[in-house]
């Protein structure tokens, strides 16, 4: 696994945030037919601090959802530990500590024949709860107020995730936990709920969330954990794991009309390590070079001096989540 030092007592009191949530060794089995014994998660080590943003990331079936199941006290690991506000939540999450706690499961249900309204204040009342003129301006917040009358059987499933939001803020949480937030959403919801994200966690509000790759996302992570079939591959923040990576960075060439291209250049620099690897596209004369970072000004530097007469267009696209994902996607992780 990519990972950043284990994290030191001096590092956990680092601006006096303190980890809000600990999970040690978890494990998950399910015992199937035949004495098979399938390993959903395996040794998931992390803590999350007092206003941090944590994404973990995966494909379906990674184990993300069990292991927010596990969290929420849904179901129990086979072994190891979690403790919420110094609270062991391992076999029951108790109630103060899930009154804490806003948590949107990656399918919604409401009852259908509730307004959007009436849903705020039934889950109001649920925690004791009831100002009216909070739930409306929950609702207005997520961006659904003009619904807020009508049932929700006619919300489309974007809506029911911003309805879910805005009933996950009605005890005002102090850790925010969410199970794939933007599935079902349009490019525009998924804006949205990122910039209610961003609020509530500039708001001092902490935040661990799944999610699928989205370039958004790599906005409000502070740090980001790959789990794959069931273990952590990667941890850390993006810009070290970057470094850790050395992942290429790629500069696109555009030409003008009439080049003609001179592969034996492209060779000669890749042969002095100037960068990596090439790709010509002759049907809009362009070309992809893929380079190391620390080579970024001697490359520019040699490209201009080759082609400054012939360049049409010149842009660099460094490496970020996409790349990190795919980096460790890529690879075949089994579980032990």
């Amino acid at each position: 696994m990519l990972k950043l030092k284990e994290e030191s007592n001096s590092d956990k009191m680092k601006d006096n945030k303190l980890p809000i949530m600990e999970l040690n060794n978890i494990n998950k089995e399910y015992k199937l037919g035949g004495g098979y014994v399938f390993k959903a998660l395996a040794d998931i080590n992390f803590s999350v601090k007092e206003g941090e943003v944590l994404t973990i990331l995966g494909h379906n079936g990674a184990g993300k959802s069990t292991l927010i199941k596990i969290i929420m006290g849904f179901t129990k690991p086979t072994t190891g530990s979690i403790k919420i506000f110094g609270t062991d939540t391992s076999k029951m999450l108790p109630k103060h500590v899930k009154a804490k706690i806003g948590y949107i499961p990656e399918v919604v249900h409401f009852y259908g024949n509730l307004s959007g309204i009436e849903t705020m204040e039934f889950f109001g009342k649920l925690n004791n709860l009831y100002n009216k003129k909070l739930f409306e301006e929950l609702l207005d917040k997520v961006g659904i107020s003009g619904a807020a009358n009508k049932k929700v059987v006619s919300y489309s499933k974007g809506m029911k995730q911003r309805l879910a939001f805005a009933v996950s803020r009605i005890k005002d949480p102090d850790i925010y936990i969410f199970d794939e937030p933007t599935s079902g959403m349009d490019p525009s919801a998924v804006n949205d709920f990122i910039s209610l994200v961003r609020l509530i966690n500039d708001n001092g509000k902490t935040i661990l969330m799944t999610a699928h790759i989205l370039p958004e996302i790599e906005d409000i992570s502070n740090r980001i954990c790959v789990i794959l079939n069931g273990k952590i591959t990667a941890l850390g923040g993006i810009p070290e794991l970057l470094e850790g990576l050395g992942l290429p960075t790629t500069i696109n060439l555009r030409f003008k009309n009439g080049f003609k291209f001179e592969e034996s250049w492209f060779e000669n620099i890749k042969n002095f390590k100037l960068i990596t690897d090439y790709k010509f596209n002759d049907k809009i004369l362009s070309a992809n070079i893929k380079f190391i970072e620390t080579k970024r000004i001697k490359l520019i530097n040699e490209i201009i001096s080759k082609y400054h007469d012939d360049l049409a267009d010149m842009s660099i696209k460094k490496p970020g989540l996409f790349e990190i994902f795919s980096h460790f996607s890529n690879k075949k992780v089994y579980n032990d």
